[in-house]
């Protein structure tokens, strides 16, 4: 007997609910994961993205997340890749909510080796606040991170964080392997 199994639904994109505090828009503006239609920037979610084609648009002109003076060239690419992170399919495991000043506010969790690299390419650069460079003003990439609002998860926690690569290369072997396990334990039932 074949038993016919639905696909899994796309995956959900949590942003979509949240107002950018300046505006009124939202982060993004799709609430589950599809196809990128003719991405001006952020091409690598192409095939999956909870970004629609205005939201790319919107953050190819934004102003930078992290102000730095005098970056260099791998400074802003990595900048870039991290401004691109809401767009990702994988949204709703990447951000947690921490409460922030009494507020209720989406935090990206990052890969602790995506920090080291951010601050590899970025140390030469000038922070727009306080002036400093910012080697001189955070002693490794974990600091780094932590300052400017990012949460660091480390590899052995084998869980969800951006990494700046494809989902399925950011993911550990062992954090693959339970959620296979997971969603063949959920078809069972």
């Amino acid at each position: 007997m074949v038993v016919y199994a639905p696909p899994p639904p796309p995956p959900s994109c949590p942003l979509s609910a949240v107002s950018l505090s300046y505006e009124d828009e939202l982060w993004t503006q799709r609430p589950s994961a599809g196809p990128l239609e003719r991405p001006s920037n952020c091409s690598w979610y192409r095939e999956s993205s909870c970004c629609s084609s205005e939201d790319v648009l919107r953050l190819s002109h934004a102003d930078p997340v992290l102000s730095l003076v005098g970056s260099s060239l791998h400074c802003r690419d990595q900048l870039h890749l991290l401004m691109c992170s809401i767009c990702s399919p994988v949204q709703a495991d990447l951000y947690i909510v921490e409460d922030v000043g009494g507020f209720d506010v989406p935090v990206l969790r990052v890969c602790e080796s995506f920090c080291e690299t951010l601050f590899a390419a970025c140390a030469g650069a000038t922070l727009a606040e306080g002036g400093r460079r910012v080697d001189a003003t955070f002693a490794s990439g974990l600091e780094f991170c932590d300052a400017v609002g990012l949460r660091a998860v480390a590899a052995v926690d084998h869980s969800y964080c951006f990494s700046a690569a494809p989902p399925s290369l950011a993911l550990s072997w062992w954090t693959w392997l339970l959620g296979a396990l997971a969603a063949c334990w959920l078809r069972r039932g």
